[in-house]
């Protein structure tokens, strides 16, 4: 039942990583919809499900 848990997880967080991977690239080819304080959170966003993964990759 666990593996199934993290499974879920990581299947989740790896789908809204792509997700925040894709509006960052999108957005920086729309001449800048979006201001930089958006961008800035984007990113910080992408990087924290990017800890995340990383950690239930470590530990599952």
């Amino acid at each position: 039942m666990m593996n199934l848990h993290i499974e879920v997880q990581r299947r989740n967080l790896e789908n809204t990583l792509g997700k925040l991977e894709w509006l960052l690239a999108r957005s920086g080819q729309a001449n800048r919809r979006y201001s930089r304080a958006q961008m800035e959170a984007f990113s910080y966003l992408r990087d924290s499900f990017r800890a995340r993964l990383k950690d239930i990759n470590a530990n599952g």
